[in-house]
């Protein structure tokens, strides 16, 4: 790297935690020759690492903001960054920055645009939106020999979109938190190269940085006297040296835990998230919801199926609490990941649950009936594959803002959900609130923080101003027991049954 150029790199440093940038870095300087790299979501980084190891590689990154894209394409000019290449792609649909992530509806284009190159890739970045989507789309490009990365890996809605066949490494950061202990993925085809990388990072990475892994149980042979596990942890304790094991310059301890990609998870993280302003606007409505599950809890049996657009959590709640529940299944009706990749189209009316009839004793729906364009139709799949004496238990945003659009399409009132239920011939129909008026004004005040067209000082300065009153008003709300006049809810749950 000639001087200018290395005086310039202090301005580029990535938005990254430290240990990362370092894993990354580690990462780059393993490949022995030039290499071909593709990133979702250009930002400093793509300038950083285009600086240190200048031209050496081909990247590109690709980038949906255009102001973002022009700013980089402008550095990467001034700094004859020639061998690295912004691609400016807009949106299909809007898409409201700040909110979330954005699915394959509204970066269609985004997501598709390197399968159009027709190459091959031996590192790819997914750091930019439509994460779940980039990672399937990543792994087909992926070189055998290559090695793909998810940036904030501890955001439990990318875990779906983790390949099922790929080897692991995770690095977490204990010190770190934003939404969990910030972490980051590391994804290969060659387990030889896992071990490599594995063996680079555990000398320079500091004992407050669990490492995971998954491979091949062979791979473990090269661990000396120790446990071998299909996925393990490692936690790093320095100062003690494994006796002649020249792989690992520390001492590992071995800990059995699920895989990285498993449903088995523990349902905390998701519905029951440590209340920190950075989760005010879903800490209220993911607790209720938790709380509304356990309280049926004795009532789920048998077969059990869950019905879920793209977000399915039941599984691990089952695993974890004590249940009657012999067989679980799960299905996702939107239009999701799993599906293949197409241009965003309407959700389709004619829902066909892939099930016999009669065969199901529960089954679970969780804020989908405001997602369907009729809600009759599920209803009457619903009706058709539980056995006689079925329940259903259900649950509807009320007050929530526009998502997943454009499938969002209803908010249901207690007396429409009565009436619709009735005329598909459920019974026993209990419909209960969410919240009521604190809780919404709560839930209001979250939704503001989080998802409002606010900039990063503002979130902070109001965050701070305004976490102690939004715990308060969670803390003293009172649930409505009836729906009456004036009545305010947050959103609605209900259990009904299928007819004898």
């Amino acid at each position: 790297m000639n001087n200018n150029n290395l005086s310039q790199l202090s301005n580029f440093k990535p938005f990254m935690d430290q240990n990362e940038i370092t894993a990354i870095t580690t990462l780059l300087k393993s490949f022995e020759k030039p290499i071909q790299v593709l990133e979702w979501g250009s930002g400093n980084s793509t300038i950083y690492y285009s600086l240190l190891f200048e031209n050496r590689n081909k990247w590109l990154s690709i980038e949906h903001d255009q102001k973002w894209a022009e700013r980089n394409k402008e550095e990467i000019g001034k700094l004859s960054l020639y061998n690295t290449e912004i691609a400016f792609i807009k949106t299909n649909l809007s898409h409201i920055e700040g909110q979330n992530d954005g699915d394959i509806n509204a970066f269609f284009d985004y997501v598709k645009y390197p399968a159009k190159l027709d190459h091959n890739y031996d590192v790819i970045f997914v750091d930019g939106r439509a994460r779940v989507w980039c990672l399937e789309e990543g792994w087909k490009m992926l070189k055998p020999d290559g090695t793909m990365v998810l940036h904030d890996a501890q955001r439990k809605e990318y875990d779906i979109g983790i390949p099922k066949d790929a080897y692991l490494i995770k690095i977490t950061n204990t010190k770190v938190n934003s939404e969990g202990n910030i972490a980051t993925l590391f994804m290969f085809k060659s387990p030889q190269l896992l071990r490599k990388i594995i063996s680079e990072l555990i000398p320079i990475l500091p004992e407050h940085i669990i490492i995971s892994a998954r491979m091949d149980e062979s791979e473990w042979e090269h661990y000396k006297g120790k446990r071998h596990h299909d996925n393990v942890v490692l936690k790093l304790s320095s100062g003690k040296q494994i006796e002649n094991n020249n792989l690992l310059q520390h001492e590992v301890l071995f800990e059995e835990i699920a895989s990285l990609k498993s449903d088995e998870d523990a349902p905390e993280d998701f519905l029951n998230p440590i209340l920190e302003v950075d989760n005010m606007d879903i800490y209220l409505s993911r607790q209720r919801l938790l709380s509304a599950l356990k309280e049926n809890l004795s009532q789920f049996r048998g077969t059990f199926l869950e019905l879920g657009w793209g977000q399915m959590f039941c599984k691990s709640l089952l695993t974890s609490l004590p249940c009657s529940i012999e067989k679980y299944l799960g299905l996702d009706i939107g239009n999701h990941e799993n599906q293949e990749y197409r241009k965003p189209e309407p959700f389709s009316k004619q829902i066909k649950i892939p099930i016999e009839d009669g065969i199901v004793d529960t089954i679970v729906v969780t804020e989908v009936f405001e997602h369907l364009p009729d809600l009759q139709d599920l209803l009457k799949e619903v009706y058709r594959v539980l056995k006689p004496g079925g329940i259903l238990f259900f649950s509807a945003s009320f007050l929530w803002p526009f998502n997943k659009v454009p499938y969002d399409e209803f908010r249901y009132t207690p007396f429409s959900l009565e009436r619709i239920l009735k005329e598909n011939n459920f019974s026993e129909i209990k419909l209960k609130a969410m919240g009521g008026w604190n809780a919404s004004l709560a839930q209001m005040i979250g939704l503001w923080l989080r998802r409002s067209p606010l900039n990063s000082n503002q979130r902070l300065e109001y965050g701070a101003q305004l976490f102690s009153f939004y715990k308060a008003l969670c803390e003293s709300d009172v649930i409505p027991a009836t729906f009456t006049e004036n009545t305010m809810i947050t959103g609605i749950t209900g259990l009904v049954r299928k007819g004898n």
